[in-house]
C-alpha cells in the first residue's frame, strides 16, 4: 500500500513539474 502511495506522489510531482515547464514555455512564447 505504501508503494502505491509513493508511486502516486511521484507521479503527481512529475505531473506538476511538467505542467510548470509547459506554462513557462508558453509565457516565454507570449513575451517574444
Amino acid at each position: 500500500m505504501m508503494d502505491l502511495l509513493m508511486v502516486g506522489t511521484l507521479a503527481v510531482c512529475f505531473g506538476l513539474v511538467w505542467l510548470l515547464t509547459k506554462w513557462c514555455q508558453q509565457q516565454n512564447d507570449n513575451q517574444e
